[in-house]
């Protein structure tokens, strides 16, 4: 065997393994507890297409086939998926979404369904017998050179987008107390994603200039950065896997609502009169109180915060709490009767709240503070 030769096998294997470690962090967060459900989803999603990226290649280099289909025919659209999933993790990571964040990503995936319906063709064609060498005769016209250049503009495209949306709404929101690791992470996993995604398509237009398509030797390149890629997600996924999955307590800075009364009511009641601090509110009660009926209020906070009744309360809760904790009266009073201050009607529902806003149990963020 030549040096070229166990080059290419180790090469070979890096590929392979990286693929193997995205698939097994797909397990590990499939089964961790995360109190952003939206985002661990997305998440897993993307992680497994980059798994399936790593594989299916792997198994092309080694000459590993799958099933009865030759290597590299097998029908998942994964490389239009990489985008549409990065960004239901990123978006849902940032705020709750509304219907039409919700369509936006509907409309993401219509690429990755056009071209799995494509890919099956092929595989029915292959096993029907019709044409079993379909996926080289397609190779041979350059299509997976042009397919390659337009997911990874998708991909671009969009991690550019992803990166001013975040950046836009942490200016004009701020994060909450301890969650500034998290959005640092989020940060700089958007500029990685299209950092590698701009090198990727350098590499594509590298191999056009050079060989006039994308060959074997300008992928290795790609799926060694890749599996860099991977195991450095895989390190913070198994090391501080709270990093991913958080729900960011932001104090919204909502500009020209729709229902300004309302607003500007909603606005006094909470933050001057503080009727959070009654845990025996109700969405009647306080629609009573704003003097306002109870199907605007709860259409204003769905529509133009996200947000439900409780979602609404628990977020003031919460964020007084942090207040209290923040002061010296953590020190003299015990967590139970701060949380009762700010609103919280017993202990569990405290501690189950404080996590799913912050990411920490009460005592942890304490330990953070000092």
């Amino acid at each position: 065997m030549s040096s070229l030769d166990m080059n290419l096998d180790l090469l070979d294997n890096i590929i392979l393994f990286g693929g193997i470690q995205a698939f097994s962090l797909c397990v590990y967060l499939t089964f961790r507890k995360s109190y952003n459900k939206q985002a661990k989803w997305f998440f897993i999603l993307f992680l497994l297409c980059l798994s399936i990226y790593n594989l299916g290649y792997a198994a092309i280099f080694m000459d590993i086939q799958i099933g009865t289909l030759p290597s590299g025919a097998q029908p998942v659209p994964y490389k239009y998926l990489i985008a549409p999933t990065f960004f239901g993790y990123v978006s849902y990571s940032i705020q709750p979404l509304n219907s039409t964040s919700r369509r936006i990503i509907w409309f993401l995936l219509l690429p990755a369904l056009f071209y799995g319906l494509v890919r099956m063709f092929w595989v029915y064609l292959i096993l029907s017998g019709e044409n079993k060498s379909i996926i080289r005769e397609v190779y041979d016209t350059g299509f997976f050179t042009i397919n390659e250049l337009v997911y990874l503009f998708f991909n671009l495209i969009l991690g550019l987008v992803l990166l001013k949306k975040t950046r836009d709404h942490l200016s004009q929101t701020g994060t909450s107390f301890g969650t500034g690791k998290n959005w640092s992470w989020l940060k700089t996993l958007l500029i990685v994603f299209i950092g590698l995604t701009s090198v990727h398509l350098l590499l594509v237009l590298a191999s056009l200039h050079t060989l006039g398509l994308h060959d074997r030797i300008f992928y290795y390149p790609t799926l060694i950065i890749n599996s860099l890629f991977v195991y450095w997600i895989g390190f913070i996924g198994y090391s501080k896997p709270n990093l991913l999955f958080f729900k960011p307590l932001l104090k919204s800075k909502p500009s020209q609502p729709e229902n300004g009364q309302l607003h500007d009511a909603l606005k006094k009641a909470m933050e001057e009169d503080k009727l959070f601090k009654n845990p025996k509110l109700t969405s009647q009660q306080l629609a009573s109180t704003l003097d306002f009926p109870i199907h605007e209020v709860t259409r204003y906070l769905n529509d133009q915060l996200g947000l439900n009744f409780s979602q609404y309360l628990n977020k003031y809760r919460t964020e007084e709490a942090i207040k209290l904790i923040s002061t010296e009266l953590s020190d003299k009073y015990k967590l139970e009767a701060l949380a009762k201050d700010a609103g919280f009607n017993s202990k569990s529902s405290f501690y189950k709240i404080f996590r799913e806003q912050t990411g920490k149990t009460p005592s942890t963020f304490v330990k953070t503070m000092k």
